[in-house]
């Protein structure tokens, strides 16, 4: 008979910890999908911004364009950074997980 509850109780564990993951994996799946959202709609504003400033005749000579040429150097340098941002990220994750199944396993889990 105790075998039998102690096995329900390993199994109503198991449930709670695989909710607990599918949440997780689900809230960082969103935020990766707001975020992919929000950088196309950045470099669509982007691109807009500057199809507008060099259409515009003589920009060149403008005290504006110091400006502008900085925002498009830190532009590309963000894209360059980009795959390590998201490798760290990734990483961040993979090892809050591992983390979260020692401490579970050690008896430390709630």
């Amino acid at each position: 008979m105790k075998s039998l509850k102690l096995k329900v109780r390993v199994l109503r564990k198991a449930l709670q910890l695989g909710k607990r993951a599918a949440l997780s994996v689900l809230g960082t799946a969103m935020t990766v999908i707001l975020l992919i959202c929000i950088l196309v709609c950045g470099l669509y504003i982007v691109y807009n911004i500057e199809t507008a400033m060099t259409s515009s005749g003589c920009f060149t000579e403008s005290l504006w364009y110091q400006v502008y040429q900085n925002f498009v150097n830190a532009t590309q340098t963000v894209f360059t950074l980009l795959p390590v941002a998201i490798i760290v990220i990734v990483s961040a994750f993979m090892l809050s997980v591992l983390f979260g199944w020692l401490r579970a396993g050690s008896g430390g889990g709630r």
